[in-house]
């Protein structure tokens, strides 16, 4: 989508050695059939510049192995994360 600067996966796992459930960010093919939900996270900027503002922040989405999100350049944009937990039903 448009002035998406940043877009990440977490996958929630059933492993049934353990018999536990654990956040991975990287699911195997034979993995598929245990995700339980999908944790996004993305970071979004205005479309256009807003002279004022001068974001510097650094932006830690709500992941387990998340990275920490530092725009390249403040550039005058105003920026938004948001983050949603969707169960995967009939999997």
């Amino acid at each position: 989508a448009e002035n998406t600067e940043q877009l990440a996966f977490e996958y929630y796992l059933w492993d049934n050695v353990t018999k536990t459930y654990s956040w991975a960010d990287n699911v195997a093919a034979d993995e598929l059939d245990d995700i339980r939900a999908v944790r996004i996270a993305v970071l979004a900027r205005t479309e256009r510049p807003l002279a004022p503002v001068a974001d510097t922040s650094s932006y830690v989405p709500p992941l387990d192995n998340g990275p920490h999100w530092t725009p390249a350049s403040a550039g005058g944009y105003l920026r938004r994360m948001a983050s949603c937990i969707v169960q995967c039903r009939n999997m």
